[in-house]
C-alpha cells in the first residue's frame, strides 16, 4: 500500500493495484443488515405529513422537515410539487 493511500486503487502508470482491506467485523454486521435497493419501498404519504408539508415547508429549514418526517429531503420537495402542482414555487 501507498503512504497516503487509504487502501483503494493504487494509480501509477497506466497500471492499478487493488489492495484488498478487511472491514471491521461490527462494521461488517450492520451494513449486511441494511436492506438490498430493490426491497426499499417508496415512502407512504400520509395526511399527516401532507399537512406538516403545507404548514412549514416554506417556513422551516427542509433538511429538519425531512428528519422529522423520517425521509430526505428531495423526497418531501417532490411531495410539495405533487402537493402544489407543477406551477408550485419552492423556496430552497
Amino acid at each position: 500500500m501507498v503512504a497516503g493511500d487509504a487502501g483503494h486503487g493504487v494509480h501509477g502508470a497506466g497500471t492499478e493495484t487493488v489492495v484488498k482491506v478487511d472491514i471491521d467485523p461490527d462494521i461488517l454486521a450492520r451494513l449486511e443488515a441494511l436492506p438490498n435497493t430493490h426491497k426499499i419501498r417508496a415512502h407512504k404519504w400520509t395526511a399527516t405529513e401532507d399537512e406538516i408539508l403545507n404548514r412549514y415547508w416554506n417556513i422551516k429549514r427542509k433538511a429538519d422537515i425531512a428528519k422529522v418526517i423520517g425521509v430526505n429531503e428531495k423526497s418531501c420537495r417532490d411531495r410539495w410539487e405533487v402537493l402544489h402542482g407543477n406551477d408550485a414555487v419552492v423556496q430552497r
